[in-house]
């Protein structure tokens, strides 16, 4: 029997600057797109943690967290390579969060018959049109501005935080920022109260 893999592919690393007056600038704009804690830490761990389970294992792809394209081209490869390694032993679900949900978009293209499910929680998606075939739930939240800024400064026209397909489940979580994602804060409002992000995750895969 085939023990399920969850791949956990976190977003971009947030920026820094060692000169004051470029990091004044920085903060500023995370400031006006509602981030008022940027996550300096690697948060992969802590999903990493809140996702395993006794009845599969968990890993998180090492990229290097960099917004250009060759980044994002070598992350998406990298993913594709570990998809490929396990495709025969592991029913594989991949999470992807922020601008790794691109990533996961981007690989599914060509191995969409190797995943068995993708979830995106605030992801960077620069095509709001869906036409995988497995199941992808996309979770995401009306009040985090940085998600819709970015999406829009990256794909103003095919870009979207609300997925279209047939095999899309959308769920609105009021309230939540971008780095409450990152950290898999408490929800504090709506259907989900009191649950954490990762519990809504998990039983979307298992």
């Amino acid at each position: 029997m085939r023990k399920d893999l969850v791949i956990f592919v976190p977003g971009a690393k947030y920026i820094k600057s060692k000169y004051d007056l470029l990091e004044k600038s920085i903060i500023k704009f995370y400031e006006l797109t509602n981030i008022r804690q940027p996550v300096y830490i690697n948060y992969a761990k802590l999903w990493e943690k809140r996702l395993k389970k006794s009845s599969n294992e968990v890993i998180w792809l090492h990229w290097n967290g960099g917004i250009s394209f060759i980044s994002k081209y070598l992350a998406t490869r990298k993913l594709k390579r570990i998809i490929k390694h396990y495709k025969n032993t592991h029913n594989i679900h991949v999470v992807g969060l922020s601008l790794g949900g691109e990533i996961v978009l981007e690989s599914a293209k060509d191995l969409d018959k190797q995943i068995k499910s993708i979830v995106l929680l605030c992801s960077i998606n620069k095509n709001k049109n869906i036409n995988l075939k497995l199941k992808i739930l996309n979770i995401y939240s009306p009040d985090d501005l940085f998600e819709k800024i970015s999406v829009k400064v990256m794909s103003p026209f095919q870009g979207g935080v609300l997925l279209k397909g047939k095999n899309v489940k959308n769920i609105s979580i009021p309230h939540l920022r971008h780095e409450d994602f990152c950290l898999d804060k408490v929800i504090k409002n709506g259907k989900y109260s009191g649950k954490r992000i990762s519990s809504i995750v998990n039983s979307f895969i298992n």
